[in-house]
């Protein structure tokens, strides 16, 4: 089993940069410490943080981080960010799972799904060898995960755009061909279409097909 890892940038409205946030960070080991500590971003291998009652700051790893739980700066909501080995496509005619791991905002629990996503931005640059000017590209990235199932990747766009529309579908259907069968029918003969986000299938699954709402 192939394990990807990646760095993802992650796109969240906390406030400015820096020692700002108060949270709770949850290890690995299962060790649970909250102060004061800075915004995960994809890439960055270590953060600041500073336990609360103590006036010593410390250089975590982040590779020895699970989950981190911020408190909004303007609305002192929860905002939680997971560190998670999701199946990010297959090989070997659909039978081997990739497995990546990355940094998620969980966005909406409805039922037994999660939804998560991530989103970095390719800088624009120019090449050399080609001649060509590549613009900057936004990439949002969106797994779910159904009860403890791995998580699995459900949804991508590009510069506001769905991608790779065909695979989407395969995943989409694959998620939930045995959990909500009509949600795939629905999809196959697109009365159910996405736009923005793969939310409205969260929506479709809770009317339709949420064990807990019969």
């Amino acid at each position: 089993m192939k394990k990807n890892f990646l760095f993802y940038f992650t796109l969240i409205s906390l406030g400015v940069w820096g020692q700002n946030y108060k949270g709770t960070i949850y290890f690995e080991d299962g060790t649970v410490r909250q102060g004061n500590t800075d915004f995960i971003s994809g890439g960055a291998r270590k953060i600041n943080f500073q336990e609360n009652n103590s006036t010593k700051t410390e250089r975590i790893e982040t590779k020895t981080i699970k989950k981190i739980e911020y408190l909004d700066n303007k609305t002192q909501e929860p905002i939680v960010f997971e560190k998670l080995d999701y199946i990010s496509g297959y090989k070997k005619n659909f039978t081997v799972p990739i497995i990546s791991t990355a940094w998620f905002k969980k966005e909406k629990t409805t039922g037994d799904i999660t939804a998560y996503s991530t989103g970095y931005t390719r800088p624009g640059h120019y090449n050399m060898g080609s001649g060509n000017m590549f613009t900057s590209t936004t990439v949002n990235t969106w797994v779910f995960q159904y009860k403890n199932d791995q998580p699995k990747l459900i949804y991508w766009m590009i510069d506001g755009a769905p991608f790779r529309v065909k695979y989407q579908n395969i995943w989409i259907n694959q998620f939930f061909n045995e959990i909500c069968p009509s949600l795939v029918k629905e999809h196959l003969e697109k009365r159910l279409v996405l736009e923005y986000d793969p939310l409205p299938l969260l929506d479709f699954y809770n009317a339709n097909c949420n064990p807990n709402n019969k």
